[in-house]
C-alpha cells in the first residue's frame, strides 16, 4: 500500500539500519527517563515542566507520538512566557503533524494546549 516514494524511502531505512547501531530514546525508557526531573532538580526550576510533558504523554496515548524532555530543557522555557512560546511553536506544531487527519488543528489546540493541559489537573502554579 506504499507509494514509490515510501518504498524507497523505506529501502535507504533498511540500508542505514544494516549499518549502524540504533539506541532507544524515548521519554519513557532509559536513558531519557527520568533526565527531565535531574535536570529541574539540579537547576532549582518548578516540576511543573516534567508535570505537564508526563500529562501531555499519557493523553497523546500512542507510544511512537510522544514527546521528549529536550523541548523543556532550554533556559527560555523558565522565562517569563518561555513555556507557552515553546509550546505553541514546537510542541503543539509537532502534534498538528502527528495528528493529521485523525484530528481538526482545534480539536489538538483545545486538547493539548498549555491551558488544557494545566487544567486537566487544575493550574500547578496556584
Amino acid at each position: 500500500t506504499m507509494n514509490t516514494t515510501d518504498r524507497s524511502i523505506g529501502l535507504i531505512d533498511a540500508a542505514i539500519r544494516r549499518r549502524f547501531a540504533f539506541i532507544e530514546f524515548h521519554p519513557e525508557v532509559s536513558p531519557v527517563e527520568g533526565v527531565l526531573e535531574r535536570f529541574l532538580a539540579e537547576r532549582g526550576a518548578p516540576v511543573e515542566v516534567a508535570d505537564l510533558l508526563g500529562r501531555l504523554n499519557a493523553m497523546i496515548g500512542e507510544r511512537d507520538l510522544r514527546i521528549g524532555p529536550s523541548y523543556v530543557m532550554r533556559p527560555s522555557a523558565f522565562e517569563p512566557g518561555g513555556l507557552e512560546d515553546i509550546w505553541d511553536f514546537d510542541v503543539l506544531p509537532l502534534l498538528l503533524e502527528h495528528f493529521h487527519g485523525r484530528k481538526t488543528p482545534d480539536e489538538v489546540r483545545a486538547e493539548f494546549s498549555l491551558v488544557a493541559l494545566r487544567g486537566a489537573r487544575g493550574s500547578l502554579d496556584e
